[in-house]
């Protein structure tokens, strides 16, 4: 099926929009799990100081329909876990979500005229706008040359379309990826001599308090027992890494977008103890838009962010290359 809609694609049966100021595509072939929020999150730092930044999502698993902006009062419920996770860490930025991107574009320049860039998460697939940058995100532990469309593999479509990607950027790299790691990769995947591949890895930050409770810094943790609550594709670096800094750990595992119910979270309560809660990022902006948490648990419940390292002295590069493209295409320049 997805076959037949990149051929009508491709013969111009169906047709992509243009738009009149730099559009941004992060998005994959894989289903889920590249660290697609992330790396928005990282060009979300790098561009917006200097332009009016906009991020466009379907908002996946949402309980909304049609075009909805993020504003003080939304809720993870209305626009999604990912979408509001960004809403709530840049408010300088603008968030909006639409399952229909170019009414979503269309939607956002009639109420935010003076955007000056859009990032578009999570739309490889969706050709019907046509970005000025793709960026095609790829897990280092399987890059899509080493998998295969679904049911046997868990790419949504065929291999060769990585050819409509300006950018591929490497994922989940350890930090430590030796050079002839990454020659191999790149010999692997080799890339179009319009395509630039990049490498990059995930750095842990300091664990935050969730709603109200009392600052802790990382090194604290090694007198701490430990209750880790994930609903995410892959958990285990994050147990690992915890592991390593905490007194004890426990997991409780879900699949990822689950949105926890009253009777998980009394569950929870139940095994904390004296633990702190530690979770995601993703997982923490589920459960602000929970009304039905009691106040000391709120107190126990803690985040720990991700951020992105452009690995192989390559992260001057890759920004330059994200710079020149916003500003020789922006409308106000």
């Amino acid at each position: 099926m997805m076959e037949v809609r990149n051929l009508f694609f491709r013969k111009r049966i169906f047709t992509s929009t243009s738009f009149p100021l730099p559009i941004i595509s992060i998005g994959n072939l894989a289903v889920g799990g590249t660290g697609k929020t992330p790396h928005i999150e990282f060009l979300i730092r790098l561009l917006k100081d200097e332009y009016k930044t906009a991020v466009l999502s379907r908002g996946y698993k949402r309980k909304t329909k049609g075009f909805v902006k993020a504003d003080e009062y939304t809720t993870a419920n209305e626009i999604g876990d990912e979408p509001f996770q960004i809403h709530s860490k840049f408010s300088e930025i603008s968030v909006f979500v639409d399952e229909k991107r170019v009414h979503g574009v269309n939607k956002i320049l009639q109420i935010k005229p003076d955007t000056e860039v859009i990032l578009l998460d999570d739309a490889y697939q969706h050709q019907y706008i046509k970005p000025g940058l793709s960026i095609l995100l790829t897990d280092f532990s399987k890059p899509f040359t080493q998998d295969f469309v679904l049911p046997y593999g868990s790419l949504r479509e065929r291999r060769k379309n990585a050819d409509r990607a300006d950018i591929i950027m490497v994922t989940k790299c350890p930090l430590d990826t030796k050079s002839e790691d990454i020659q191999r990769i790149t010999k692997e995947i080799n890339p179009k001599s319009y395509q630039h591949i990049f490498f990059s890895g995930l750095e842990y930050g300091e664990i935050y308090p969730v709603f109200d409770g009392e600052k802790i810094d990382n090194k604290k943790l090694k007198n701490l027992d430990i209750l880790l609550v994930s609903a995410i594709v892959n958990p285990f670096p994050m147990i690992n890494y915890i592991e390593k800094l905490a007194k004890s750990i426990e997991t409780i595992t879900f699949a990822d977008h689950h949105y926890f119910s009253e009777k998980e979270l009394k569950e929870i309560e139940e095994k904390t103890g004296n633990k702190i809660i530690l979770t995601t990022e993703k997982d923490a902006a589920r459960l602000k838009s929970m009304n039905y948490m009691n106040e000391e648990l709120k107190k126990k419940i803690y985040a720990l962010p991700l951020h992105i390292k452009i690995l192989n002295n390559q992260e001057n590069i890759f920004n330059q290359k994200i710079y020149d493209y916003v500003g020789k295409n922006s409308r106000n320049r």
